[in-house]
């Protein structure tokens, strides 16, 4: 059985990166442009790298996912969050050219 000490820092990530995704959007169509491009793969990188880790994670520990299968699932949702940072990190230095 999963403990306390497990479930509460998941519920956590998963709470604290919906309020920054929300708080985030309600600010792209403001800001507009490329830094409004820019928050949006941020709000992408912050949902796969950290509300969906913290999501399967939980599954995990709830015994609906095997470890194994975690290891390849938190790998790739990694990996798209990476991705997605990048991508923002370019279009940030784009917009300063």
């Amino acid at each position: 059985m999963i403990s306390n000490a497990e479930i509460i820092p998941g519920i956590i990530a998963m709470i604290s990166s919906l309020i920054a995704m929300v708080m985030l959007s309600r600010v792209i169509p403001i800001i507009g442009g490329s830094i409004g491009r820019m928050i949006k793969m941020m709000v992408t990188g912050i949902f796969f790298s950290v509300f969906l880790h913290a999501g399967f994670e939980l599954a995990a520990g709830f015994g609906l996912i095997s470890e194994g299968s975690l290891m390849i699932i938190m790998g790739i949702l990694i990996t798209a969050g990476a991705i997605a940072f990048i991508a923002a990190g370019n279009i940030g230095i784009k917009s300063l050219k």
